[in-house]
C-alpha cells in the first residue's frame, strides 16, 4: 500500500458524495443520490476566451481537465493517480466523474487546499481503473497529470484541459508485437465525426476502418490501430472532427515488448514553439518529430539551446505536406556532443513539434508550446518516489531571467519558496531530493516567459517526466 497523505475525501472504497454543500456557492443544489451513472451538472463559471495558441500551454484557466486512463485496455494498472497543483492562494473544491470499462460512471468529490499538490487514487476510489477521468473544479486555474503504474513500471500523461477540432498524438509501432490504442472522447454538447490520420513511413495514411467514426456528446471511444493499420511504423497521429461538435480529447498508448507510451494529444500548431529537454541519461535514447499536417511544404529550423548558454548553428530541414521530420539523439550527438537542454521550433508555416525520450521500460513525450507566459505549475514527484525530484526551468529568451519557485505539498503550510536567476538560453536544474517532502508539486512565477519540467526517479532506474502547464493566475 501506499504512504503518505491522501486528498481530502478519499476511502477505500468506491466514493459517493453529496457535493450540495459546494455547488451551493455556485448558485445551484444538487444532492447525489446511490444510483450508479448519476451525472452531477457542472458549476456555473463565468466563461474566459483563450486565445488557440494557448490550447496547450495556457489551458490551466479551464476549470474542466480529461484524463484518458485506458483503464480497460492497459492489463496490470495497480495505481491510478491524479496529481492536482493549486497554485491558488485559495482552496478549490471539485469532483471526479469517472467513467468505467463496464460503462459505469461514478462521482466523488474533493477540495484542494490553497498552495498545495494532492494526490488522489482513482483505484481505491472507483474500486478498478478508469477509461476516462474527467475533472471538474470549482475554479480555474489548477494543474492536473495522470500518473499510472502497470508491471514494465510507471507511466504519465499531462491531461488535456479543454477539447479542439483537431488534436495531434505521438507515434508507435502496430506490428505483430505491439498495441497501439487511441482514446477519442467528445467533451461538447453534440455528436462528433472523427476521422483518424496516420503519419507513417509507408506515407500519410486514412484506412477507412476509421474514417467517419461516430462519438456522441460525452462518450469515449477505443481504438485498435494495430487492426485498422497493422504493420506500420508510426511518427504521428492526428484525430480530427470533421463533423458537429468540434471538442474533441485524444490520447494514445502504445505497448510493445514491455515497453509502454502513454501521452496526450496537442491541439497546438503554430510558427514558432519551445520544447523542454532534460538532459537525457545514458540508457536513454531522445528524438525531435517535426509534423508538417498542412497542405503547403514547410521550412523547418531546429535551434538546439546547449549547456553553454549559447544556441548553436539550427538543424534545417524541407517538410513536405502531410508529412514528418524526425531527428534522433545520434544526430545531437555527433553534431552538439550530447543531448541539447531545450529547443527553438521555427517555421513558415503551422507545425507541430515533439520531444520522445524512451528507455527499456518506456517512452516519454513532452509537446512544444509558444513561449508562453511567466506563470506555471505542475508536478515533480509524489507518493511511491519522495523526495528524489528534480525540476528543470528553462530560459528561452534572450534577457535574464528572475523566478520565484514555491514548492507545493499535501500540507499547505510546508510550502518552501527558492529565489534563482536564470540567464539567457540556458536552464536550471534544481534537486529537490533534500527537502524531506514526498510529495512535491511546484509554482513558478517569473521575470518573463518560462518553460519547465519535472523529474522523478528511483532505485529501480524508473525515470518519470511532467511537462508543466503555464496558467493564467
Amino acid at each position: 500500500m501506499k504512504s503518505g497523505a491522501k486528498i481530502s475525501g478519499e476511502s477505500s472504497s468506491v466514493s459517493w458524495w453529496p457535493i450540495a454543500a459546494i455547488v451551493v456557492l455556485v448558485l445551484a443544489c444538487i444532492f447525489v443520490s446511490g444510483q450508479v451513472g448519476l451525472k452531477v451538472p457542472s458549476p456555473i463559471i463565468a466563461s474566459r476566451y483563450l486565445n488557440p495558441s494557448y490550447a496547450l500551454d495556457g489551458g490551466a484557466s479551464s476549470a474542466t481537465w480529461y484524463c484518458e486512463g485506458f483503464g480497460g485496455a492497459l492489463n496490470g494498472i495497480d495505481y491510478q493517480d491524479i496529481l492536482l497543483s493549486n497554485p491558488l492562494d485559495k482552496s478549490v473544491g471539485g469532483y471526479f466523474d469517472m467513467t468505467l470499462s463496464n460503462g459505469k460512471r461514478l462521482q466523488s468529490a474533493f477540495t484542494l487546499p490553497k498552495k498545495s499538490f494532492q494526490v488522489a487514487d482513482i483505484v481505491q476510489r472507483a474500486g478498478q481503473p478508469a477509461e476516462m477521468i474527467e475533472v471538474h473544479l470549482f475554479e480555474g486555474g489548477v494543474v492536473v497529470t495522470l500518473a499510472e503504474h502497470i508491471a514494465s513500471g510507471w507511466i504519465t500523461s499531462g491531461c488535456s484541459p479543454m477539447g479542439a477540432q483537431s488534436v495531434l498524438l505521438p507515434g508507435g509501432s502496430t506490428n505483430t508485437t505491439s498495441q497501439y490504442y487511441l482514446a477519442i472522447s467528445n467533451s461538447g454538447p453534440s455528436v462528433a465525426v472523427v476521422n483518424i490520420s496516420i503519419f507513417s513511413t509507408n506515407g500519410y495514411l486514412e484506412p477507412p476502418s476509421i474514417q467517419g467514426l461516430v462519438v456522441a456528446s460525452g462518450d469515449t471511444l477505443l481504438e485498435n490501430l494495430s487492426i485498422a493499420a497493422p504493420d506500420e511504423n508510426i511518427s504521428a497521429v492526428t484525430v480530427s472532427a470533421m463533423q458537429g461538435s468540434p471538442n474533441i480529447v485524444a490520447a494514445m498508448a502504445d505497448v510493445s515488448a514491455g515497453v509502454t507510451t502513454l501521452s496526450s494529444g496537442s491541439p497546438y500548431v503554430g510558427n514558432n514553439a519551445i520544447i523542454s529537454a532534460t538532459e537525457g541519461l545514458v540508457s536513454e535514447t531522445e528524438s525531435i518529430t517535426v509534423v508538417n499536417a498542412g497542405e503547403s511544404a514547410a521550412k523547418v529550423s531546429l535551434v538546439p539551446i546547449l549547456t553553454s548558454n549559447l544556441v548553436s548553428s539550427p538543424i534545417t530541414a524541407m517538410i513536405a505536406p502531410k508529412s514528418t521530420w524526425v531527428v534522433n539523439s545520434s544526430t545531437f550527438a555527433s553534431t552538439f556532443g550530447g543531448s541539447p537542454h531545450g529547443y527553438v521550433v521555427k517555421s513558415n508555416v503551422a507545425v507541430t513539434a515533439f520531444r520522445t525520450i524512451s528507455n527499456s521500460y518506456g517512452v516519454q513525450c513532452s509537446f512544444g508550446v509558444p513561449f508562453g507566459t511567466n506563470t506555471a505549475s505542475g508536478a515533480i514527484t509524489f507518493f511511491q518516489l519522495p523526495g528524489q525530484g528534480m525540476l528543470t526551468l528553462l530560459n528561452p529568451s534572450s534577457l535574464n531571467e528572475r523566478v520565484l519557485v514555491s514548492l507545493l505539498s499535501p500540507q499547505s503550510s510546508e510550502e518552501k519558496n527558492i529565489q534563482i536567476a536564470i540567464q539567457p538560453y540556458s536552464v536550471k536544474v534544481l534537486d529537490l531530493s533534500s527537502t524531506g517532502l514526498e510529495s512535491v508539486g511546484y509554482a513558478v512565477q517569473s521575470s518573463g516567459s518560462i518553460i519547465t519540467e519535472g523529474d522523478m526517479s528511483d532505485s529501480f532506474g524508473n525515470l518519470e517526466r511532467f511537462q508543466g502547464t503555464n496558467y493564467e493566475p
